[in-house]
Order: structure tokens, then C-alpha cells, then sequence
């Protein structure tokens, strides 16, 4: 439980672009290939490529936040 928890909270750090070993530390581990290899096996990606992938998508979303909108609710709101 506690594992899972920890993990949330680096995952909601990572999303806004800390760093992968200030996260790690904030919530508890102190040793970072621990962190990374938990990580891994709880959400099938390295702390590093989360928060590389993360960030694109934010990035993504600011430049064309219509693209993730699906164009029936775009149209119904006359967004298009």
C-alpha cells in the first residue's frame, strides 16, 4: 500500500516536471534504482521516459488544445 502511495506522489511530481531524483526523494526512497525499478514494474515505463512523455503531451496540449477535443463536443460548443 504504502509502495502505491509513494508512487502517486512521484507520478503527480513527474507530471510536473520535477526532477526524477528530487521525486524519488520526496516521497520516501532513498536509493534511486529502487525507485526505478518499482516504478517500472508499477506503471510498464522508467521514471525518466514518464516524465519526458508527460511533459510533451502538456506541451502538445498548450500549442493545440483543440486537437484533444473530440470534434463532436468541438462542434455541439461552437468551438470549430
Amino acid at each position: 500500500y504504502l509502495t502505491r502511495v509513494r508512487l502517486a506522489h512521484a507520478r503527480a511530481m513527474l507530471d510536473r516536471g520535477a526532477a526524477v531524483n528530487d521525486a524519488c526523494l520526496s516521497v520516501g526512497f532513498s536509493s534511486a534504482a529502487t525507485f526505478t525499478r518499482l516504478f517500472k514494474k508499477h506503471t510498464g515505463q522508467a521514471p525518466s521516459r514518464y516524465r519526458a512523455e508527460r511533459l510533451q503531451r502538456t506541451r502538445s496540449i498548450a500549442e493545440r488544445p483543440l486537437a484533444f477535443v473530440p470534434g463532436c463536443f468541438a462542434t455541439a460548443n461552437g468551438w470549430m
